[in-house]
């Protein structure tokens, strides 16, 4: 899993927009805004998809859950440190 991650993350990595054709601080927040949003939603598929082949394995079940409630408060902190960034700049 750990492999198949880490060749994702360059794949993006290589083929994303040039982030140093932008201005400095925003362009950089907005690549870091993209990857952390993907992941977000990379966990709650991969938790969506281990709920939905549990098979009614509880361990499996409970994996899913906890997976895509650790998911959603990644994304609400994301959220909200973007929104305490943008007050600050």
């Amino acid at each position: 899993m750990k492999g198949k991650f880490f060749l994702l993350l360059i794949f993006f990595l290589l083929f994303s927009e040039n982030i140093f054709a932008q201005q400095g601080s925003t362009a950089l927040l907005n690549f870091l805004r993209g990857i952390v949003y993907s992941l977000c939603v990379l966990f709650v598929i991969l938790g969506a998809y281990d709920i939905a082949t549990s098979e009614g394995s509880a361990d499996k079940m409970k994996r899913g859950k906890e997976a895509i409630i650790y998911a959603l408060i990644g994304l609400g902190l994301a959220m909200s440190v973007e929104a305490i960034v943008d007050l600050l700049i």
